[in-house]
Order: structure tokens, then sequence, then C-alpha cells
């Protein structure tokens, strides 16, 4: 999976700490929203450690500003003859698609050339390409850096770090786009790779700490084809002969919670298609179309739910109720998943609802149990998942034929 990452350093005199500024994107896609993580560190310092050097960066708030630019558009592949030519759609570029990873022209990076001219999509298009394509060798200002350059490292794994492969800026013209923290690319910007410049500034009195950083994206990639609609299932003869008896869609969805997302549990997943952002808007689109009367969802983020979900399903008619899984220590607030249930607030009302927390189950049968700590840490070991479960009782709305009143 391919990150763009940078740093930069600024002093902090009284203490001899630096401060150290980290920048990371994924690839941008159109229509899907892009938020780069901009991280600030303290390093080094007298007699500093880590827990130290976190209170004294608490104690100095700082903000980031952000700047977007987007370059011109160039095909992605250097080989004029690439069967993907000027297309731009992620299924080509995808690694299965691409069988392997893209390289880049080493001679080309000895003598500095644009990255658009020494990249290549995959090893035959650098075959392919290689007669043309050296002769831009031959007409390098730099060409005596890399005469003697070994035939065994012509081309290498493609990189994105902007300190292994600069990008001859100089030959790009960029136009300022954005200056908030997230962008989602349009139409215009596919094919063209982004500029993301961060500054990080006291907040005190906006004196520089650190930056500018700038990093460089991959060409953006024009918007997924949208998937296949899925398929219902329909319960023949569910009500049937049943007096009064109501028919209602109930959906069930494990969504994939960003923090399980990750390309060690997905290694053949391009890290775009895993990037909540993307998979947020197929999610939401396809629970509009489903139009379920209960909708039930597994793995769902808390700061997804407070964020996107609930807003979203609220403005669609639905009432919720969200319970995360019991334990917190996986991270910041927001990052520990747990279920979801929505219903329309047209169709039903809620008169009761119960949460299960397994953990407290667990704990309570090892007491019953009478059992000695060791035995009660293995128990609880074996059987401590932090997994919780919601009932919810609806009352329909609807009136049944010769009824008065709800059902």
């Amino acid at each position: 999976h391919k990150f763009h990452f940078h740093v930069k350093m600024s002093t902090i005199a009284e203490v001899g700490a630096t401060y150290f500024l980290t920048l990371r994107s994924e690839r941008p896609v159109q229509d899907c929203e892009l938020a780069p993580n901009a991280f600030i560190q303290l390093k080094g310092g007298y007699l500093l450690d880590n827990s130290a050097r976190a209170k004294l960066l608490e104690s100095k708030p700082f903000y980031f500003s952000f700047l977007w630019s987007r370059g011109p558009k160039r095909q992605i592949c250097s080989n004029t003859d690439c069967p993907r030519g000027n297309t731009y759609e992620p299924t080509h570029w995808s690694k299965a698609a691409l069988g392997g990873p893209e390289l880049i022209c080493n001679v080309c990076e000895r003598a500095g050339l644009p990255l658009y001219e020494a990249s290549f999509c995959s090893v035959n298009c650098f075959k392919e390409a290689w007669r043309v394509h050296s002769q831009r060798h031959v007409c390098s200002p730099n060409t005596d850096s890399v005469k003697n350059l070994n035939d065994n490292f012509i081309a290498d794994e493609y990189k994105e770090s902007v300190e292994s492969f600069p990008i001859n800026t100089s030959a790009m013209d960029w136009t300022q786009i954005c200056s908030e923290k997230e962008y989602t690319p349009t139409d215009s910007d596919v094919g063209c790779r982004l500029k993301i410049e961060v500054t990080a500034y006291s907040a005190a009195d906006n004196s520089v700490l650190a930056g500018p950083v700038i990093i460089y994206t991959d060409p953006v990639l024009s918007a997924p084809t949208p998937p296949p609609k899925r398929r219902l299932m329909a319960i023949p003869g569910a009500v049937a002969g049943v007096a009064g008896a109501m028919r209602f869609r109930i959906i069930s969805y494990n969504i994939l919670a960003e923090l399980y997302a990750t390309k060690q549990a997905y290694p053949y997943c391009d890290s775009w298609s895993l990037a909540w952002p993307y998979r947020r808007k197929i999610i939401l689109n396809e629970l509009e179309e489903m139009q379920g009367d209960i909708v039930c969802l597994q793995e769902v983020q808390a700061d997804h739910y407070e964020k996107h979900l609930s807003p979203f399903m609220n403005e669609l008619g639905y009432d919720g109720m969200y319970k995360q899984k019991s334990s917190e220590f996986m991270g910041q607030y927001g990052k520990v998943d747990g279920c979801a249930a929505f219903w329309k607030r047209n169709k039903f009302i809620m008169t009761e609802n119960y949460s299960i927390e397994f953990n407290e189950i667990a704990r309570q049968e090892a007491a019953k149990r009478g059992l000695d700590e060791s035995e009660i840490r293995k128990f609880m070991n074996r059987l401590s998942r932090d997994n919780i479960a919601q009932i919810i009782v609806l009352e329909s709305l609807a009136r049944p034929s010769g009824a008065s009143g709800r059902s």
C-alpha cells in the first residue's frame, strides 16, 4: 500500500527539544473525501522522557493550516502505448489489475527527470517503452551522474517518498484549489497530482512551529463504477394465514469498522478502497436504496455513528440507538466499534430497550462458580471479548385490518 510521507522539524530552544511534523495521505479518488493525517511530536530535549514531551506538547496548543494545489493532467504510465492509456478507472489501477508493483526508472531518478516521465505501471510497460524511453537519458542535462549506473538497477519498485524521488516542480504548473483540512476531488482533478502543504502554528501567538511540509499524491483516479445492487431475500409465506399481519423489511449489515480495515488484515486490497471516506459513500448509498424498515449494523465505529450514520439516517426518517463495545483501551475517543439499530419512525416506536455486556456476564458467572484467582484469570481470558448486544422492543404504528390503535 502506498502512502505519501514526509517530515520537517523546528527547534524549541528552551528545552532543546525538536518539533517533528509528519504528513500522510491516501491515494485520491474522485468524489471521495480526502483527509490527510498531520501529526506533531516533540523529540529530543534535556532530561525529557516520552511522557514529559507529551505533557510539554499539550501545554503548547497548536493548529495546522492546509493548502491544496492541483498539477497538470498527465498519463499515469510513462509508456505511451500502455494498454490502460489515459484511463483513470480505479479497477484498472488496482493491485489485481497491475499484477505487481509499479516501477520507476532509476536512471531518470539519478538524472532528476520529472516523475511522470519515469513511472511505469508494470514490468511489461517498462520493457515495451525502453527503446524510446532510454533516449531521455541521453538528452538529460545530468547524464554524467548516471553513466556508471549498474544495469541491474535500471528499474526499481515505485516509491512514494518525496525525498526518495523529488518531483520536478519547475516542470509543473500548480493551481490552488482549497485551504481546508479535507478536500473532495472533482472531475477536474482526475489524472492530476495534488500538492498538499501543511504548516503547524502556535495557538498562542500564531508563530510557525514546524513546516511547511509538502507532499505530492498519486494522480487522482476517476469515480469507481458503482457496485452491483445487492439482491434482497424474501421469505415466502412469512405472513400467510396470520390475521392482521404486516410486512416489513429488515437489513443486517457488518460495515467493517475503520480500525479493523488495515493492510495487514486485507493485504489484497488497495489502501484507497479500505479508506472510510470511500466505503462510507457506498454504504450510505446502499442503505438509502434498500429502504429497510429496521436496520441493524455491526462494527460501527463510535465517531462514525455520531458524525455520519446517525445524522444521515435521521434525515431519511429513522430513529436509532447505539451501543459500543465494553473496552475503552483501543485508543482515542470514538475509536471503538459497536452495534447500531435504526427503525423508521413512521412505522415503529420503541417501547423497551436493553443492553447486554458479555464481559460482565462472564465476571458474574466466574463469581458464581467460586473460582480462585488463577482460574478466574483463565476463565476471563477465554470469554472476555468486549462483545455486546442490543435488545430493542418496537411497537408497530400500523393498524391491522378491523383493529383500532397500535399493534
